[in-house]
């Protein structure tokens, strides 16, 4: 199991034992870079420098995903009003689909394929900066639009082709769910709205959550928190009572 596994189970054990408190979790890392995924070389890693793709471009900072470790503070696993999940590498395993999506994508606009290790290093940021990334930061704005729509077609058909819940994962939401007075939970992902609300409905999902989100649901994306703001909001839970579970 990846690391979206452990996250997972780590967000389990916190909620269940009363012992947790003040436990200081490990360190968090990218559920795809775990997944059997070999180290990318630096000149990918620092951005647009895939072989396959040319030098890097300035606009690579702006585009580029890190991993990013995280902690979490202390605090009362009991307190917990609001459990807010990442969707893909967190409660699915949708590599395959998106892989194969990115490539179709770009078979039909005569470019090569990638291997499938560098699109999931893409993969966390929305579909838009997936496709800019697959593409190399194309100059050409109109190009990008109509790789994006093909990209997002074709992914609205086989989004489910090879996409599956993590073993354990409903299970485990259950006990979460049902652990706490008036606790809910809530998905907050990248993937635009649509497909997320079908692949949560279509593999049983939907029951556990009172809101499903995904990256155009608000003027801005993941990390900003306008997205867990508005959930805060619309579920009447103070910030020290709610906790983000992602890859």
């Amino acid at each position: 199991m990846g690391s979206a596994g452990l996250n997972f189970r780590y967000a389990e054990n916190i909620v269940n034992q009363a012992s947790a408190v003040g436990y200081q979790p490990r360190r968090l890392t990218s559920g795809f870079s775990e997944a059997k995924i070999p180290t990318l070389p630096q000149s990918t890693r620092e951005g647009w420098g895939n072989p396959q793709r040319g030098p890097p471009k300035a606009k690579a900072r702006l585009c580029y995903p890190r991993n990013m470790p995280s902690f979490a503070d202390r605090f009362d696993p009991h307190s917990l009003k609001l459990v807010i999940f990442d969707l893909d590498g967190t409660l699915i395993d949708s590599r395959l689909d998106l892989i194969h999506s990115v490539n179709a994508m770009l078979r039909h606009f005569n470019h090569p394929e990638l291997p499938g290790e560098v699109v999931a290093s893409y993969v966390g940021d929305g579909a838009p900066m997936l496709v800019r990334r697959a593409l190399g930061d194309p100059d050409d704005e109109k190009f990008f639009r109509d790789a994006l729509e093909f990209f997002l077609g074709y992914y609205r058909e086989h989004k489910l082709d090879h996409t599956r819940v993590y073993d354990g994962i409903p299970e485990a939401l259950r006990i979460i769910q049902a652990n706490g007075s008036q606790r809910n939970m809530a998905v907050l992902s990248n993937k635009p709205v649509n497909p997320t609300r079908a692949i949560v409905e279509a593999l049983g999902l939907a029951q556990f959550f009172v809101r499903v989100y995904g990256g155009n649901s608000f003027e801005t994306k993941k990390p900003d928190p306008l997205g867990v703001e508005t959930l805060l909001k619309e579920t009447a839970t103070a910030q020290e009572n709610a906790m983000i579970v992602a890859d």
